[in-house]
């Protein structure tokens, strides 16, 4: 098997505050800069009355968060092609936002290679 991308995701429990637009976009450049990725463009949305995303489009493929202020939750998203371990965002996230408890779910994605078969025509 070949080994096509790794995903993150983070449920951050436990906020007691809604975060300004602009701490999310300086986490993600933050995490961006330590996994060593290419951000090619950010997308943000503000909620009415409550709520925020943010999308970072990579060249190796995206960073998002959503966020859930009644709940006091924000999920992270983070995935990645080739050789880019998204862990590496686990300590940028702990540091910058309040938290109870993190709940981590992770996952490998793998190409199966067949040589030779016709199966295998794209």
């Amino acid at each position: 098997m070949t080994k096509v991308g790794e995903h993150i995701t983070l449920d951050i429990i436990g906020t007691t505050k809604e975060y300004d637009a602009s701490l999310y976009e300086k986490v993600i450049n933050d995490i961006a800069n330590a996994a060593k990725v290419t951000i090619l463009n950010i997308s943000k949305y503000k909620f009415e009355p409550q709520g925020f995303t943010i999308l970072a489009l990579l060249a190796e493929s995206h960073i998002s968060f959503h966020t859930f202020p009644e709940k006091g939750i924000i999920s992270f998203d983070f995935f990645t092609c080739g050789k880019v371990n998204p862990s590496v965002a686990i300590d940028i996230i702990k540091k910058n936002f309040e938290h109870k408890r993190i709940v981590k779910k992770e996952k490998i994605n793998d190409l199966l290679m067949r040589k030779n078969s016709k199966n295998n025509q794209n």
